[in-house]
């Protein structure tokens, strides 16, 4: 299949076509045949609710969880590096400006990653266009989920995207879980009962909580006015949107609000609940959206390593597999000393500088790490001509038997001076 050189036209058309909205997404591989009308469509799950990938994105916490980890991921680098005589250095290629400085002529490096990602972690799947230009550059331009299929051809997947097909050697595909190890699945759409529950849950706050808040009525009214009031206020709040209070009649009439009953108390509490939850399958601590809660200082920081360690680098490995799979040479997997892209897992964790200095500095100072490899740890080129990768050790330090044999030296030296002034005398 020749359809790379439209390529571009094809994707660069989709990417602002105002018809987003329309789901096309189909999946033909293997026996699974379903699989793409399970993805696209939308559901009735036990809470009533109709839900769709697009709807439980909306959702706000489900929002703040994508967005928090599609930000870090997106400013993390990600260079190039091959390693020489051992040590990984960083190579200025077309493929490392395309993943940390612009990935194509419409948008940054930035954005890409960040796209990717919420795809990722919206739709269940992130495609992304390879253009290979003659000159050796590369684009790697955004596909819309919703409107890829996959096909597999003689045991090929091909992507299918507006009418073209591509062989799989120029999409990349990124997903995290499946059950095929081909498509992906949002997690939103795998817990498709605790997005229903949070679709009503939200909807009940918005009219139980802010339409009709808990309170009084006071002021003088004659019994006329009072029954009007009654007829008023019983009429709008039985009608179908609605909305503040009701015009009261009488002298100095108005409304006075309480503060939240026991029962929507119960259903604030029952409502964080739930966004615990959705947290938790995307590993994202209550405190990275803002629900700060019990979080205290001390271990806030721990809650960032952690966070690092569960919800983001599972992300990078997928994705640098993904990209030395299909960004390099053929070559390149059976080379002895590969190029290869890696992710900068310390720049998520800079607040935690003091624990970087002091491992650094043990490592120099105890002769495990030179300059040269302190300097690949943070994406920093070698010294050059040598200096860098001399190892060095305290002088002042000595091993345990020779301060032992020392201290026996001395003490014979003592004993013979003290048998010699014996004879003197």
């Amino acid at each position: 299949m020749s359809e790379r050189p439209g390529l571009l036209q094809v994707i660069r058309n989709s990417l602002w076509n105002p018809n987003h909205d329309e789901r096309g997404q189909t999946f033909n591989f293997s026996t699974i045949e379903q699989l793409g009308e399970f993805m696209g469509g939308k559901y009735d799950s036990e809470s009533g609710e109709d839900i769709n990938e697009r709807k439980s994105n909306q959702l706000d916490t489900v929002f703040a969880c994508i967005n928090t980890i599609s930000q870090d991921v997106a400013k993390t680098k990600s260079p190039v590096k091959k390693k020489r005589n051992g040590i990984n250095e960083i190579v200025n290629n077309s493929i490392n400006y395309a993943l940390n400085k612009q990935s194509n002529r419409l948008m940054t490096a930035f954005h890409w990653k960040y796209i990717m990602t919420s795809h990722v972690l919206g739709w269940g799947n992130g495609y992304s266009g390879i253009l290979r230009h003659p000159n050796g550059d590369i684009e790697l331009i955004p596909l819309m989920p919703w409107q890829v299929s996959i096909h597999e051809v003689d045991g090929v997947i091909y992507y299918e995207y507006l009418g073209v097909k591509h062989h799989q050697r120029d999409i990349l595909h990124f997903k995290l879980f499946t059950e095929d190890g081909v498509v992906g699945i949002s997690p939103a759409m795998w817990n498709i009962k605790l997005m229903g529950y949070k679709i009503k849950q939200d909807r009940y706050s918005t009219r139980a909580i802010g339409v009709k808040p808990p309170g009084f009525v006071s002021g003088d009214a004659t019994s006329e006015q009072f029954e009007a009031n009654i007829k008023s206020w019983n009429n709008h709040m039985s009608g179908e949107d609605p909305k503040g209070i009701p015009y009261m009649n009488g002298t100095n009439v108005k409304f006075n609000p309480l503060m939240i009953p026991p029962n929507e108390g119960q259903h604030l509490e029952t409502k964080q609940y739930t966004d615990t939850k959705i947290c938790s399958f995307y590993r994202v601590p209550l405190s990275k959206i803002q629900f700060t809660e019990n979080i205290k200082y001390s271990n806030q920081e721990q809650q960032d390593i952690v966070y690092t360690k569960d919800a983001l680098i599972p992300i990078f490995e997928m994705m640098e597999q993904e990209l030395d799979c299909k960004l390099f040479k053929e070559s390149n997997k059976r080379a002895s000393e590969p190029f290869e892209i890696v992710f900068n897992v310390w720049g998520n964790i800079r607040a935690d500088l003091k624990t970087r200095t002091d491992f650094y500095r043990t490592g120099r100072t105890l002769g495990f790490l030179n300059a040269d490899e302190i300097r690949s740890q943070i994406d920093m080129s070698p010294i050059g001509d040598g200096l860098g990768s001399d190892y060095y050790i305290q002088g002042a330090m000595m091993p345990l038997k020779t301060q032992k044999d020392a201290m026996l030296n001395s003490q014979e030296k003592v004993n013979a001076e003290e048998e010699n002034t014996d004879e003197d005398g």
